[in-house]
């Protein structure tokens, strides 16, 4: 309705009327009553506006896709490992402050200000936070992996609450609440599983996977298929294309023929990899699509390259002698 556009776009009435107007005359938008209060004005896209909301999305998802090749998949990790980290912080300061208000409280101590215990809270968070870094909370497969994730955050928190209590036992102060600490090891793991489990439930643990796509369809197709499909894979396959009419391992892969521009196709879905994994590759390489591929700023792979850099193995039955 009106009234919700209004929320969330934030304009005024007058302003998104004169736009409205320009959309229901263009026959973009088709204005229906409700079906409970006739009085009410429902917006509905027409079959016209569907098309222009699917090209903008799409010229988005260009744009989005194309950022993420300039700036490399190895930043964007980073970027969003910088992110989780900073949000960790966060929440261990959080959890901090809940241990200390319970402690407060079971010994009927009166709670003054937070200004006045910012800098301990603070301390005590960095500690179990640089814990957190060395154990490899943050590395390769962070995210990935749930079972992984949780077992180094159970693993970092435990050593940062023993390196508060070596520092509070070597440097006795007031500065860290040797009382408050168990506390703070069970709220801080509370909150940090519980952030990674909403995490993985809204964005899904692929989307902090390296977005690949297959050319082939045969037995190596299947392999990259069963390693990606395994949690702890740090790559998710949008894509497999068939390059030949031979009979198809996997299934549900594209026919070449069926892709007009194989360049743009790669662009659309927004492809940091292309990895390939002909079962022939003599008098078989599709040079065109590798150059359109590559004009596209897409790193492309061997197959045998593939496997030993995602395995640490080297892949004896598929390396090429020469």
């Amino acid at each position: 309705t009106v009234g919700h556009l209004l929320s969330i776009v934030k304009v005024t009435k007058q302003s998104i009327s004169r736009v409205l107007k320009d959309l229901l005359e263009q026959g973009y938008v088709e204005q229906k009553s409700g079906a409970r209060d006739r009085r009410e004005r429902r917006l509905e896209l027409t079959d016209k506006g569907q098309k222009l909301e699917q090209e903008l999305t799409g010229r988005q998802m260009q744009r989005f896709a194309r950022s993420y090749r300039e700036t490399g998949a190895d930043a964007v990790d980073g970027f969003r490992k910088v992110l989780l980290g900073l949000l960790d912080l966060g929440l261990l300061v959080l959890a901090s402050e809940l241990a200390w208000q319970l402690r407060a409280g079971q010994i009927g101590m009166d709670l003054a200000q937070f200004g006045t215990r910012w800098v301990p809270l603070l301390g005590t968070a960095t500690v179990i936070w640089l814990a957190m870094i060395a154990v490899g909370v943050y590395g390769p497969n962070a995210l990935r992996s749930l079972r992984f994730a949780g077992a180094r955050v159970l693993v970092a928190i435990s050593l940062g609450i023993i390196a508060l209590a070596v520092i509070d036992f070597v440097v006795p102060s007031d500065f860290f609440w040797r009382s408050t600490l168990l506390y703070t090891m069970g709220l801080a793991i509370l909150v940090l599983v519980a952030d990674r489990l909403l995490l993985n439930s809204f964005l899904g643990s692929s989307a902090f996977r390296r977005r690949v796509m297959v050319l082939g369809a045969g037995d190596r197709a299947q392999r990259l298929r069963e390693l990606g499909d395994k949690p702890e894979t740090g790559f998710a396959i949008v894509a497999y294309i068939a390059m030949s009419d031979d009979a198809r391992v996997v299934e549900e892969a594209i026919p070449r023929s069926a892709i007009h521009d194989l360049g743009r196709f790669v662009e659309n879905l927004g492809v940091s990899e292309v990895v390939l994994a002909l079962q022939e590759r003599r008098n078989a390489l599709p040079l065109k699509d590798l150059l359109r591929i590559k004009t596209k700023g897409v790193h492309v792979n061997d197959f045998s390259s593939f496997i030993e850099r995602e395995t640490g193995r080297v892949d004896l039955d598929t390396i090429n002698p020469s």
